[in-house]
């Protein structure tokens, strides 16, 4: 029938009908997975739209051609599709519009994310993201089924259990009250067909009686003006009566066919309700298997969590606390920031002959596998310190890394290793204040008022009444590298009033800002130079809010320790 509309169009040369009848057949084709003939009908009637500027057509042809590209797996194309079809449609203002295509751009990501082998989480971000612009043009239990129900895909395979759980309770909620809305119609509509049908008999036995009402008056009345013999009178008596006996058995049977119709209707109804019934009772043990899962899932949770709690006390156990450090070090400040319960990060100090010796590292690894490095780490410095030589910075770290290697059982063959730390490492001789550091991949930061500066400096950045000197790291950690050599060791003379600043890479790398970028190296010494005018005990504060403040809504990238000390 579409084909031969088409036809009688393009013989009328009605260009807007034509294109209406192109998009009708394409959803036919589409339906019949002709995808290819239902494309080419839709990009016709878009062409024709164009011509007459029906931006709410256009929008729509969009939409059907991103359904064609996502039915196909094609999700890249289907974005695009309904990405211009959202644009018309935020031109017509039309809710329902953007609402159906921003949901069709979330299952879109879902799909692409679930077929790629490498997975991306930011696709599930962004999909998140169409789905909460959705959610806030929903305005019935359709579209918030649909949305529930994408939501917890999305924190599903983020492994965002919380989430996932609780949009599936909406999605069950809404599918519950999606199935009583279709019920209540079908018994309306029922309901209605009933009364139309007894409503029509009705009138039309009135209108039959009235007929016949009318027949016999005319027939008495001619009986009585003309005088017609008693055969005229019979026979048109015979002819009457005939033609009510067909009219009573003619209604009879209209009679017999509607409530044969009524009862076939009764009887769809008694099944659809039995359908529901079934339906209900599948998801109601759905739900309750969700519930036994999540009750495991939450007791396996918190045997986990106690776990690693324990872990982190053990950890907390082996840093310095506060009452050694102040004692050690006087004016001081640390910021540590886990990205996990327990760390890879870790920061380290020992007092032996009038030397200081203090460390930030940050261990192959985040959370437990991370803290476990770090613990091995710190027992063998603690070892070495209590060894009766006084070792140099560089041979400390020469050791560690050999202890490191064969502690992991690599040898020579260790080509694959990845297991090591990356360190800042110094130690202070407290009668000539002479610095001696020594470190892997992390540099150290010396900064001091400019007045004061005037040596010969490694590298340097000037802001503002102070100023930044780098020390720079051995290009290599502590653990097995490509091209590994003996590390190195570098001294500088502190004055009075300097500041040290030991710091992993957790802080550089964190992402943020209104770009989504890294903090980076170079805006992390600007940031040093400036809480350099702040006294010591306000600098944690301060450079705490300045990391939160660029981080925002963004996951925490890595570990954060940041170490520093203002010589007295």
């Amino acid at each position: 029938y579409y084909l031969k509309a088409i036809k009688i169009y393009k013989e009328l040369n009605n260009a807007y009908l034509l294109a209406q009848g192109y998009n009708n057949l394409a959803i036919t084709y589409k339906n019949q997975k002709k995808y290819n003939q239902a494309e080419e009908l839709l990009i016709k009637a878009l062409n024709i739209y164009r011509q007459y500027e029906d931006e709410t057509r256009q929008a729509s042809c969009y939409t059907n051609l991103g359904i064609i590209q996502y039915e196909q797996n094609h999700y890249d194309s289907a974005i695009y599709y309904y990405t211009k079809a959202i644009t018309f449609y935020e031109s017509e203002k039309d809710s329902e519009g953007l609402l159906l295509n921003y949901e069709n751009i979330s299952e879109s990501l879902i799909s692409k994310y679930d077929s790629l082998k490498n997975k991306n989480q930011d696709i599930l971000f962004l999909a998140r993201n169409y789905c909460q612009k959705a959610l806030e043009l929903a305005h019935n239990n359709y579209y918030l089924n649909a949305i529930s129900y994408s939501l917890m895909k999305i924190y599903e395979r983020l492994n965002n259990k919380l989430k996932a759980y609780e949009y599936a309770k909406i999605y069950i909620a809404t599918k519950d009250s999606l199935f009583s809305e279709d019920k209540t119609k079908a018994l309306a509509q029922a309901e209605a067909l009933y009364k139309n049908e007894k409503q029509r008999y009705i009138i039309e036995k009135f209108n039959a009686q009235k007929a016949l009402s009318k027949k016999t008056l005319e027939a008495q009345q001619a009986a009585n003006e003309k005088q017609r013999t008693i055969i005229i009178s019979v026979i048109i008596g015979l002819i009457l009566v005939g033609i009510l006996l067909f009219v009573v058995i003619y209604f009879l049977r209209l009679n017999q066919i509607a409530n044969r119709k009524l009862t076939i209707k009764n009887h769809q109804i008694t099944k659809q309700k039995e359908e529901i019934a079934i339906q209900r009772d599948e998801i109601a043990s759905q739900r309750d298997i969700v519930l036994q899962q999540k009750a495991q899932i939450e007791a396996y949770h918190k045997a986990l969590k106690d776990s690693i709690y324990y872990a982190e006390n053990i950890q907390k156990a082996v840093l310095p606390g506060n009452n050694h450090l102040s004692e050690l070090l006087k004016k001081y400040f640390v910021l540590y920031i886990p990205r996990d319960i327990v760390s890879g990060d870790f920061f380290w100090s020992f007092s032996k002959n009038n030397f200081t010796y203090l460390a930030v590292a940050d261990c192959t690894g985040h959370g437990v596998p991370g803290s476990l490095m770090s613990m091995m780490a710190i027992s063998y410095l603690n070892e070495l310190m209590h060894s009766t030589k006084q070792l140099q910075t560089n041979e400390i770290l020469d050791l560690l890394r050999t202890h490191i290697i064969k502690s992991f059982g690599k040898g020579e063959s260790s080509g694959k290793m990845k297991d090591g730390l990356d360190i800042v490492f110094i130690a202070v001789d407290n009668n000539c204040k002479r610095l001696y550091f020594s470190g892997a991949n992390n540099p150290l930061y010396i900064v001091k008022k400019m007045e004061s500066s005037k040596i010969n400096l490694l590298e340097s950045k000037s802001l503002s009444t102070y100023q930044l000197i780098e020390l720079s790291p051995d290009k290599m950690p502590v653990g097995f590298h490509a091209f590994m050599k003996p590390f190195s060791q570098q001294t500088y003379t502190l004055e009075k009033g300097d500041l040290l600043y030991l710091t992993s890479d957790g802080f550089c790398d964190q992402f943020g800002g209104n770009d989504g970028k890294k903090f980076m190296r170079k805006r992390f010494k600007e940031l040093l130079i400036e809480a350099a005018a702040l006294p010591i005990t306000a600098q944690c504060d301060f450079l705490k809010q300045k990391f939160l403040d660029w981080k925002g809504d963004s996951p925490q990238t890595d570990d954060i320790s940041v170490l520093g000390w203002e010589i007295g």
